[in-house]
C-alpha cells in the first residue's frame, strides 16, 4: 500500500462543495434547520478526517488524472540528492510538529482561562434565583456560574465540567434570562462536543485554508439556530429585546475580546448583522413546510459524504475489463516447469505462458523438471 494524494484533492474539494452549501443556506436561503445543520458539520468533520488518511481503501474507485497528479507526485516523492529524504517526507515532519503545538496551545489556552475563572465562582447561587431556576429547569443545577467584570460575551465554557460565564453587565432580568437560555441550549444540544471535534480538526489541518471558515460558520449556525430555539413563541417584542441584548453584549465585548476557551463566540460584525436579520425576520419562528427541504439536505450531504470516500483521482487509473484479465505472482500461488520448448508458467494449477528465456523477476517461484510434474 503506497500514499496517494487522490484522498486529499478528493476531501478537499468536497469540504469546498460542503461549506459553500452550508453558506448558501445561511446567508441566501435565510434559513436555519437545526438537525440540517449539525449533520452538515459532522460530515465535513468526517470528510477533513479522511483527508488525512494518504491511503485508498479496498472499495475505492479511481479517476486517471494523467496530467496533472504525475507533475505533483513527481515534486513531492523524489529522492534528495540521492538521498532517502523526499520532500514529501519533509512535509509531513513540519505538519506534525505544529499540529501538536495548536493542539497543546489550545489544551493551555482552556486550562488558563479556567483558572482565571475560579475567583469569579459563584458560591451560593441562592442569591441568583432566576439563574439557579434556569440551570434547574436545564438540567445543570450543578453546573457552577461565574459572574466576571471583564469585557466577554455570556458563554458555557468546557466539555467535561463546563462552566456558565456571565459578564457582570446592566442587563434587564428578561435579557439575563435570554443569555442564560441561549447559553444553556449548547449544553442541552452537546453543541460544545461538535465545537470541540472542529477545534481538534482544525489543528491537526492548520494548513488548510477553509479551516477558519469551517470554525466560524460552525459558530454562526449554531448561534442562530438557538437564537431560533430560545425565540421560540415569542412576541416581536420580546425579539426586539433580544437584538438589543445582544448589541449590549457586543459593544461590552467589543475592546479586548477574544475567543477564550472552548466556547461560542462571535466578535464579527457581519455574524450579529446577520443574527439581528434572522431574528428581526418578518417570518421568524413561522412554520414551514421543511420536511422535502430537510429530506433533500440529508440526500445531498450524505452524496457528498460518498464521493469523498469512493471516487479517488490517481495518476493513472486501470480499466475494470483490465484488471479482471491481471493476476498476482507469488511462491503459494505460482510455479514454473521447465521443458524442451522454455518455462511454463502455471497460477492456480492452470497453464498461462512459456518463457525463453525465463525472465530474472521470475527467478524467484519455484522451479520444476517436466518430468517431476507428471
Amino acid at each position: 500500500m503506497s500514499a496517494s494524494l487522490g484522498p486529499f484533492l478528493t476531501c478537499f474539494f468536497m469540504t469546498i462543495v460542503l461549506i459553500a452549501y452550508m453558506s448558501f443556506i445561511i446567508y441566501f436561503k435565510k434559513d436555519i434547520l437545526y438537525e440540517g445543520m449539525k449533520f452538515t458539520f459532522i460530515v465535513i468533520v468526517l470528510i477533513m478526517g479522511r483527508m488525512l488518511i494518504p491511503f485508498n481503501f479496498p472499495f475505492t474507485i479511481t479517476i486517471g488524472l494523467t496530467k496533472i497528479l504525475p507533475r505533483i507526485s513527481r515534486i513531492l516523492f523524489y529522492h534528495i540528492g540521492g538521498t532517502d529524504i523526499r520532500p514529501a517526507d519533509i512535509l509531513v515532519v513540519i505538519w506534525i510538529v505544529e499540529a501538536i503545538r495548536r493542539l497543546l496551545r489550545m489544551f493551555r489556552k482552556n486550562q488558563e482561562f479556567r483558572r482565571f475563572l475560579a475567583p469569579f465562582r459563584v458560591k451560593d447561587i441562592s442569591k441568583y434565583p432566576e439563574i439557579k431556576r434556569l440551570l434547574e429547569e436545564y438540567h445543570a443545577a450543578s453546573m457552577p456560574v461565574c459572574i466576571v467584570l471583564a469585557p466577554l460575551s455570556p458563554k458555557i465554557v468546557g466539555v467535561w465540567k463546563p462552566i456558565l460565564v456571565i459578564p457582570e453587565l446592566d442587563l434587564t432580568a428578561e435579557e439575563l434570562e435570554f443569555a442564560c437560555r441561549h447559553e444553556l441550549e449548547h449544553y442541552k444540544n452537546h453543541d460544545l462536543w461538535l465545537k470541540l471535534f472542529v477545534d481538534l480538526t482544525a489543528c491537526v489541518q492548520w494548513f488548510n485554508p477553509l479551516v477558519e471558515l469551517l470554525q466560524d460558520e460552525l459558530v454562526l449556525a449554531f448561534e442562530m439556530s438557538n437564537d431560533n430555539k430560545v425565540l421560540k413563541d415569542s412576541s416581536k417584542n420580546q425579539r426586539m429585546a433580544y437584538i438589543l441584548g445582544l448589541i449590549k453584549v457586543a459593544k461590552f465585548q467589543r475592546e479586548g475580546a477574544e475567543k477564550q476557551g472552548l466556547s461560542f463566540t462571535l466578535d464579527k460584525d457581519k455574524s450579529l448583522k446577520r443574527r439581528t436579520y434572522f431574528i428581526a425576520a418578518e417570518d421568524f419562528g413561522k412554520k414551514r413546510k421543511r420536511g422535502l427541504s430537510i429530506f433533500l439536505r440529508y440526500i445531498i450531504v450524505v452524496v457528498m459524504l460518498v464521493v469523498a470516500f469512493v471516487f479517488v483521482p490517481e495518476a493513472d487509473s486501470v480499466d475494470a475489463n483490465v484488471e479482471k484479465e491481471t493476476f498476482g505472482l507469488s511462491i503459494e500461488n505460482s510455479y514454473i516447469v521447465k521443458t524442451d520448448e522454455g518455462f511454463e508458467l502455471f497460477v492456480n494449477g492452470e497453464y498461462m505462458y512459456t518463457f525463453l528465456p525465463l525472465p530474472e523477476e521470475l527467478s524467484n517461484l519455484p522451479i520444476y523438471d517436466e518430468e517431476d510434474v507428471e
